[in-house]
């Protein structure tokens, strides 16, 4: 898999929802570390994932980003967000996402907001337009106009 590590962990399951076909029931989700020398390899951390209660929720959210054909985009942010801390921007957004797309009328609404904040103060600041926020912001804008509140 190509998550650099599953954190958010929310974001591990949206990517799953557009990797994985239809049907599949829970998981168990497990990171291991790598064996190196004498350390043989471990178990990291493992999330339960109610995959399928999960995919049903988030119906709505995933055919409107596979029928636009934002699919590939989502899964480069989720990859970027998975590489981020858990304060930056990415992070916090791709949470909220997998809220918003879980039905969370409040999540919808802070997306739109932070998202279309950063974009406007770069607009007025010429020199954040080359920000990371900045180009997160512009990439997950579409995403975030298709969600409903």
């Amino acid at each position: 898999m190509l998550v650099a590590r599953p954190h958010p962990e929310e974001g591990l399951i949206i990517w799953l929802a557009l990797k994985l076909p239809e049907g599949i029931p829970d998981l168990i989700v497990v990171a291991m570390s790598d064996p190196a020398g004498m350390n043989p390899a471990r178990i990291e951390s493992q999330i339960y994932v109610p995959f399928n209660e999960n995919r049903l929720r988030a119906e709505n959210f995933l055919g409107l980003i596979k029928e636009r054909e934002y699919t590939e985009c989502l899964k480069s942010l989720i990859v970027e967000a998975s590489k981020e801390e858990h304060s930056t921007l990415p992070y916090k957004v791709i949470k909220r996402l997998f809220n918003a797309s879980q039905g969370d009328p409040a999540a919808v609404q802070e997306l739109r907001l932070s998202i279309s904040k950063i974009i406007v103060d770069s607009q007025s600041q010429e020199s954040q337009k080359s920000s990371p926020d900045f180009e997160f912001s512009k990439h997950m804008l579409p995403i975030v106009g298709r969600l409903r509140s």
